[in-house]
């Protein structure tokens, strides 16, 4: 093998291995409409339920296009966590019952 052609597999070696350790985007419009709207109900439950209140930002906040746009660049993983915390937080204020748990 040449150098040129070792050289080019060792870099499509280190690509194919980069590729695999990168976050899997969401990405999807239709799924952040989704996430950014699941967002803002979640803000709303917050705001009509005192012992919920928190200040209003990042995580909760009503802007639709702030989540939105944050939904399209984010990890699966870092959305389902997203979510996850703002449905737990209601859950233990009593904002929300959690219909999962038996």
């Amino acid at each position: 093998m040449t150098p040129n052609r070792l050289a080019g597999a060792i870099m499509a070696g280190i690509a194919l291995v980069a590729a695999g350790s990168l976050p899997v985007r969401a990405g999807s419009p239709n799924a952040c409409r989704n996430y950014a709207e699941g967002a803002i109900i979640d803000f709303n439950d917050m705001m009509r339920h005192p012992r919920c209140n928190v200040r209003p930002g990042g995580r909760w906040q009503p802007d639709y296009g702030v989540h939105y746009q944050w939904c399209l660049h984010a990890a699966d993983e870092a959305i389902d966590a997203e979510r996850n915390t703002r449905i737990d937080w209601l859950v233990r204020c009593g904002a929300r019952v959690r219909l999962d748990d038996n």
